[in-house]
């Protein structure tokens, strides 16, 4: 997540308040279960799970969605380290 050029890892962020529940774990079920069930890589399908979580910031002040605040070589990355992933499976 790039704020203002200050990364912030998905693996950092907290999901609910939740000192537990991480944002890359969410979103490597949510992600993951959409990859099996159809059986390949659909990047218009990553984004819509992205766009779907909400992200709170500046205390609450101000909401956008992972999708939106994530810079456009995060996503070929993501993108590229599911397809491997698919690829191992």
């Amino acid at each position: 997540v790039d704020v203002n050029g200050w990364p912030l890892y998905v693996k950092d962020i907290k999901v609910g308040g939740s000192s537990e529940i991480r944002m890359h774990n969410v979103l490597a079920q949510q992600i993951g279960e959409k990859v099996v069930a159809s059986g390949r890589v659909d990047e218009a399908e990553i984004k819509a799970v992205m766009k779907a979580i909400p992200l709170d910031l500046g205390g609450g002040k101000v909401k956008v969605s992972l999708l939106d605040s994530i810079g456009k070589t995060c996503m070929y990355d993501l993108t590229r380290a599911i397809e491997e992933w698919m690829d191992d499976r």
